[in-house]
């Protein structure tokens, strides 16, 4: 059995690769997963402020480190929010360093370093590690309301020093191309026994939802084209228009349209109840710079609930393109909702995407991973 420091988003905030993929990691091996700061610009806003009292009661509240599943343990270290700020860099980098190596010295044992985020250099230099490896599951370099100048920094330097970089999307990967390393690219992949379990699909909904329904699952910020669902919203006024998942960013003119609804944060064991209260389910990104270089969890999970899907044509969608209505401006948009409202997908199709999920079982994707860092040495 191996451990791995698994730097990443907060465990249980909201579903991601990254917490997928341990979870499938922790069957054979010891995670330790460290809860970061987040990589935001701090706001006068109501989004910093929750976010801020999160992180007290986490550091406050919690003990240093506390078993969240079997061969999975979660820590909290203090941190400042001024990435920006480089005596907050150096405060931070004493704070992590001294927290991590009381576990680490404790245990007596050698870690390897896994970050799905662009690390300080100096966490990279002053922890003991075996290797870095670098799961590059976003680009955060251009992601709205992060330090992008000072992210671009910290990637390149953790895609120099990674021993193993994993990419997610082949747009991730070209960009590590430019910067003289190669990766593997590993796309997302599925958790086949929450969609495959009748109970969980059939379990009812703690809200209600009016038909006909075209619903969004995910986090609410600049990467969704706020344009396209207004002008939606106004042009199928008979349609509700529902989106699930944290709020960071809204336009305020989205309150004129009473059939766009906000049902909150949902847990993952809910996803196939809410997806079976859908007519349509829909992937309005933007298209930039982030969101062609992404891989959207989602895409397979939209897949398993049986139901239409109609998104915007990027990359990481274009693949999909024999079962999801794509668009290009949000007159096609429309059409393609329209469209996607009468048409259901036939049986053969459902049976074509079944086959599909199957090879992309979040299991198939550790094993793979797992296979990559021994090649490299990391583990036997």
């Amino acid at each position: 059995m191996s451990n791995f420091l698994y730097f990443a988003d907060d465990w249980g905030r909201h579903p991601s690769s990254s917490q997928y993929l341990a979870a499938e990691l922790a069957r054979q091996h010891r995670i330790t997963w460290v809860n970061t700061i987040g990589m935001r610009r701090p706001r006068f806003d109501s989004y910093t402020f929750h976010r801020g009292f999160e992180k007290l009661k986490q550091w406050f509240t919690s003990t240093p480190l506390h078993l969240e599943r079997d061969n999975i343990q979660v820590t909290n270290p203090i941190q400042l929010p001024w990435w920006g700020n480089r005596l907050c860099q150096r405060i931070n980098t004493i704070l992590l360093v001294r927290h991590l190596l009381r576990f680490m010295r404790r245990d007596r044992c050698s870690y390897i370093g896994v970050s799905a985020l662009p690390l300080p250099p100096e966490w990279l230099e002053r922890l003991p590690v075996k290797g870095w490896i670098y799961y590059c599951v976003d680009n955060f370099r251009d992601w709205p309301g992060l330090e992008g100048d000072l992210l671009r920094e910290f990637e390149a330097y953790l895609i120099r020093r990674a021993v193993v970089i994993i990419a997610v999307s082949e747009v991730l990967a070209q960009w590590i191309a430019s910067l003289g390393r190669t990766s593997f690219l590993l796309s997302h992949g599925i958790d086949l026994r929450i969609w495959t379990n009748p109970s969980i699909r059939a379990s009812p909904l703690r809200y209600s939802i009016s038909r006909p329904s075209v619903v969004w699952w995910g986090l609410i910020d600049e990467r969704l084209d706020w344009d396209w669902l207004m002008y939606a919203a106004e042009s199928l006024s008979n349609v509700h228009f529902n989106l699930a998942g944290r709020i960071y960013s809204v336009p305020p003119t989205i309150s004129r349209y009473n059939n766009i609804h906000f049902l909150g944060q949902i847990p993952a064991h809910d996803l196939p109840g809410l997806a079976q209260s859908a007519d349509v389910l829909m992937m309005p990104y933007v298209d930039s710079p982030v969101t062609r270089a992404m891989q959207p969890l989602k895409m397979l999970e939209y897949l398993a609930s049986g139901k239409p899907i109609v998104g915007r044509r990027l990359p990481a969608l274009s693949r999909w393109q024999d079962w999801v209505l794509l668009a290009h401006d949000k007159y096609e948009f429309v059409a393609a909702l329209r469209t996607a409202l009468v048409r259901k997908p036939s049986a053969e199709e459902l049976a074509r995407r079944w086959a599909c999920l199957r090879a992309h079982s979040w299991t198939a994707k550790a094993e793979q991973f797992l296979e990559w860092v021994r090649q490299a040495g990391l583990i036997n």
